[in-house]
C-alpha cells in the first residue's frame, strides 16, 4: 500500500514538472512571434489571451502543489502507523520469548539444584551451557520470584564449585579442576581462580618449609665457637638450602601443567612469584640469617684476616664453602625451572620465532626471583670473604713453607743433597713444594667461584687470581727471593760461579730459575684445568667472558714471568762473568801483528779458542745438566751475548791486526761461536753478528774492498765506525 502511494506522489510531482516546462518554454517563445508580427492588428489580443491563460496555469499548479501535500500528509501518516505495528509486533516477540526463557528455566533450576546437592559437576556444566542460550532474555521484573530460586540455586552452585576445585586440587585432578574451572566461568567468578589455585600449593608448600626450618633450627648449632670440630661439619645451611629448593621444585613441578593449561605463561609467572618471592622468601631469609649468626661474619674484617685466629680462618673458609654450595644449587633450580616451562612452551603449536620470544621471557622472569636477588647480597660476601681467605693462605704458606725457608735462608746441608745431580732439577718437588701449595690455594679458589655456577663471581674471581695473585703476590715473593741472592757479593770462586768442579751455590741458583720455570709450567697448567671445569659445569652456554678470563691468567702472566726470567737471567750472567774475567782477557795478550813463523808456531800449540773451549766444557756442564731445557737455552743466549759484547771491547780497545792477524782472529772466533753452538739447542749464532762483521772488515786488503764493503751493506756499523775499525789494521792502505 505504501509503496504504491508513494508512486503515486511521484508521478503527480512528475506530471506538474512537465507543464511547468511547458509554459516557461512557450512564454520564452512569445516576444520573438511578437516581433515578427509587429504589424499585425490583432497583437493587444494576443496578449491578452496570453497573459489569461498564464494566470490560468499558475492556478492549475497551485492546485497541484496543494495535492501533493496532502499525499504526503496521508502517506507520513500511513508510515507512523507501520512503525506503530511493527514495534508492537517486537514486543510480543520479546514477551513470547521472555515466558519461553523463564519456562525453561523453571525446568533446570531443580535440575542444577539436584546437581549442586549429588555434586554432578558434569550435568552441571550441560545445564548451564543451556542456560547461557536464553540468558539475555530472562528480565528480573518479569519474574522476581523466579529469579530469586535462581540466585540460591546459583549461590549452591558456587559454594558446590568451590569446594569441588580445592579437592582437585588436593589430589592434582586434572580433568575435574577443568571441569570446575568451566562451571566458575559459567557462574562468573573465575577471575579469582588463579589466585585459590596458588592459595592451596602456598598452604601445603608452607607447612613444609616451616618443618625444613623447624629442624635447621633445632640441629645446628647457635654458632661456630659451639661446633669444636669442624671435622665433622657437613654443611647444614646449603643441606636445608637445597630442602628448600626441592620443595619448591616439587611443587611448581607438579602443578604446572594445570597453571600453564588454564593460564598460559602469566599463570606460570604468577605461581613463581607466589611461591618463591612471598611463600619461600622469609624461610630463605632465616636461612642466611642464620648462617650469618652461626659464622659470626660481620665480625671478621676482611681487611685483617691476616691477624685472625686458626679458628677464624678456618670459619671464613667454611663460609665461603657452604656460600658456593648454595649458589650452585640456586642456579640448578633456576635451570630446572627454566627447562621444565621451556618444555611446555614446546609442546604449543607456535612459530620458533614466538617460541624463543617467550622462552627468553621465561628466563627474565627466573632471574627475577626472590632467591637470586638475595644470591647477589650473599655472593657479595663471598667475594670479598674469598679474595682475604686467598691471600692469607699464600702468606701462610711463605711463612711456614719448609721449602721457601730453605730457599730463603740457602740451607747448604739440603742443597747439598743435590750438588751432584747430572739430571735437571725440575722434577724434584720438594725443591719447588711452595709454589706447588700456592697453586693448590689458588686452583679450588678459582674451582670454588666456578662452582658456585654464578658467572659473574666466578669472573671477579679469576680476574683477581690473573691480575692480583700471580700477577702481583706470586710475582713479588719470587721476585724478593731471587733478587736476594743475585747480589754482587755473592759471586766469586767460592760461591757462585763458573767452576770446572760442581758447587753447592750453583745448584741454590739453578733451582731459584728452575722454580720460576715451573711456576710458568703451574700456571699453564692452571688455566688448563679451568678451562676444563668450565667446559664441565657450563656445557652448551655462551662462556665467553670466563673462557677469556682463564686465557689471561695464562697469557698476561706468561710474558710477565718469561721477562722476568729473562731480566734476571741476565743480571746471572753478568755476575758470574767477574768470576772469568781472567780467561776473557786472555784474548788482550795475544799478538795478531806476529810475523807468519810466530803465528805459524802459535797455531801449533794450545790457542786462545782451544783453552777456552776447554774451560767452558767444564764451566757449563752443572749449568747444562741442572737448568731446565728452556732455562739453559736461555742462559746460553745471554751467556753468549756477553762474551760477544765482551770480545768487541777487547777487539777494538787499540790493538793493532795486520792482515794475516785479522784472519787469526776471524778463526779464533769462529772457533769459539762454533763450539758454543754444539753445546747448546739455542741458535746463538745471532749473538756474534757484529763480531763476524768487525773480523770482515778488519780482513779487507783495500780501499776498493772497503767501499764494495760499505756498498754491500753494514749492518748497525756507520762509515766512521768501519773506518774507526779500519785504522786497527797496520798494513791497510
Amino acid at each position: 500500500m505504501l509503496e504504491e502511494l508513494e508512486k503515486h506522489i511521484q508521478k503527480e510531482k512528475q506530471q506538474y514538472k512537465n507543464k511547468k516546462q511547458a509554459i516557461e518554454s512557450k512564454l520564452s517563445q512569445m516576444p520573438i512571434s511578437l516581433e515578427s508580427e509587429n504589424k499585425n492588428s490583432n497583437l493587444t489580443r494576443g496578449l491578452q489571451e496570453s497573459q489569461i491563460a498564464f494566470k490560468e496555469l499558475q492556478m492549475h499548479s497551485k492546485t497541484i502543489e496543494q495535492s501533493v501535500q496532502e499525499i504526503q500528509n496521508i502517506s507520513q501518516s500511513a508510515l507512523m502507523n507501520f512503525e506503530t505495528l511493527k514495534y508492537r509486533k517486537m514486543n510480543i516477540e520479546q514477551i513470547i520469548n521472555t515466558m519461553t526463557a523463564f519456562q525453561e528455566l523453571r525446568r533446570i533450576l531443580p535440575l542444577l539444584d539436584k546437581c549442586a546437592e549429588t555434586k554432578n559437576i558434569d550435568e552441571a556444566n550441560r545445564h548451564m551451557k543451556n542456560y547461557k542460550t536464553f540468558q539475555q532474555n530472562l528480565i528480573c521484573e518479569f519474574n522476581k520470584k523466579d529469579f530469586e530460586y535462581k540466585e540460591e540455586v546459583f549461590k549452591k552452585l558456587v559454594d558446590m564449585a568451590k569446594n569441588e576445585f580445592e579437592e582437585a586440587l588436593k589430589k592434582n585432578d586434572t580433568v575435574r579442576l577443568h571441569k570446575c574451572t568451566e562451571l566458575s566461568e559459567y557462574l562468573g567468578f573465575s577471575e579469582n581462580s588463579l589466585d585459590r589455585v596458588i592459595s592451596v600449593y602456598q598452604m601445603e608448600l608452607k607447612e613444609q618449609l616451616q618443618k625444613i626450618e623447624n629442624e635447621l633450627f633445632a640441629k645446628v648449632p647457635t654458632n661456630y665457637k659451639s661446633n669444636q670440630d669442624f671435622k665433622d661439619y657437613n654443611f647444614p645451611f646449603s643441606q636445608h638450602y637445597i630442602n628448600i629448593l626441592q620443595k619448591l621444585a616439587q611443587a611448581i613441578g607438579t602443578y604446572k601443567d594445570n597453571i600453564y593449561a588454564f593460564y598460559k605463561l602469566e599463570g606460570i609467572f604468577t605461581i613463581l612469584k607466589k611461591l618463591v618471592n612471598e611463600t619461600a622468601e622469609s624461610y630463605i631469609n632465616s636461612l642466611y640469617k642464620k648462617l650469618y649468626n652461626y659464622y659470626e661474619i660481620d665480625k671478621i674484617n676482611p681487611e685483617y684476616i691476616h691477624n685472625a685466629s686458626k679458628q677464624d680462618v678456618d670459619r671464613v673458609d667454611f663460609f665461603c664453602e657452604e656460600v658456593s654450595n648454595i649458589s650452585n644449587q640456586n642456579e640448578h633450580f633456576n635451570q630446572h625451572i627454566i627447562q621444565i616451562v621451556n618444555e611446555l612452551i614446546e609442546k604449543e603449536p607456535l612459530k620458533q620465532e614466538h617460541k624463543a620470544k617467550q622462552m627468553n621471557l621465561v628466563k627474565q622472569n627466573v632471574v627475577q626471583m626472590q632467591t637470586n636477588n638475595k644470591m647477589l647480597e650473599v655472593m657479595g660476601h663471598f667475594l670479598k670473604y674469598q679474595k682475604s681467605y686467598t691471600k692469607n693462605q699464600i702468606n701462610q704458606i711463605i711463612k711456614d713453607s719448609p721449602a721457601f725457608i730453605r730457599l730463603w735462608n740457602f740451607d747448604k746441608v739440603f742443597f747439598f743433597n743435590f750438588i751432584e745431580s747430572e739430571e735437571s732439577l725440575f722434577n724434584i718437588q720438594k725443591l719447588h713444594e711452595y709454589l706447588d701449595e700456592i697453586f693448590f690455594i689458588i686452583k679450588n679458589c678459582a674451582l670454588r667461584a666456578l662452582e658456585s655456577l654464578n658467572k659473574s663471581t666466578a669472573c671477579a674471581i679469576l680476574n683477581f687470581i690473573s691480575q692480583q695473585v700471580i700477577h702481583e703476590d706470586v710475582y713479588y715473593i719470587n721476585e724478593k727471593l731471587i733478587s736476594k741472592w743475585l747480589k754482587r757479593e755473592n759471586f766469586n770462586t767460592q760461591a757462585i760461579s763458573f767452576n770446572n768442579r760442581y758447587i753447592v751455590h750453583n745448584t741454590f741458583v739453578t733451582v731459584l730459575f728452575n722454580n720460576i720455570q715451573m711456576l710458568k709450567t703451574y700456571i699453564q697448567k692452571l688455566s688448563q684445568q679451568l678451562l676444563q671445569s668450565v667446559q664441565e659445569l657450563f656445557p652448551d652456554e655462551d662462556n665467553g667472558m670466563l673462557i677469556a678470563s682463564i686465557e689471561e691468567i695464562n697469557d698476561i702472566n706468561d710474558l710477565r714471568f718469561s721477562e722476568f726470567m729473562k731480566q734476571k737471567m741476565k743480571i746471572l750472567v753478568d755476575q758470574l762473568k767477574l768470576t772469568i774475567k781472567s780467561q776473557l782477557e786472555d784474548l788482550k795478550n795475544i799478538n795478531f801483528t806476529m810475523n807468519e813463523s810466530q803465528q805459524q808456531e802459535y797455531e801449533k800449540g794450545s790457542t786462545y779458542s782451544t783453552d777456552l773451549k776447554m774451560k767452558f766444557s767444564q764451566y757449563l756442564n752443572q749449568w747444562k745438566n741442572q737448568f731446565t731445557k728452556e732455562n739453559y737455552e736461555l742462559f746460553m743466549t745471554e751467556f753468549c751475548q756477553m762474551l760477544a759484547e765482551n770480545f768487541e771491547r777487547v777487539i777494538t780497545d787499540n790493538k793493532k791486526y795486520h792482515l794475516m792477524g785479522a784472519f787469526l782472529l776471524d778463526k779464533e772466533i769462529r772457533n769459539i761461536v762454533n763450539f758454543l753452538q754444539n753445546v747448546t739447542l739455542a741458535n746463538v749464532k745471532p749473538c756474534f753478528q757484529r763480531l763476524q762483521i768487525i773480523c770482515e772488515i778488519l780482513k779487507l786488503e783495500n780501499n776498493q774492498e772497503l767501499q764494495e764493503f760499505c756498498t754491500l751493506g753494514t749492518g748497525d756499523f756507520s762509515r766512521d765506525d768501519i773506518r774507526k775499525i779500519i785504522r786497527l789494521r797496520t798494513d791497510f792502505k
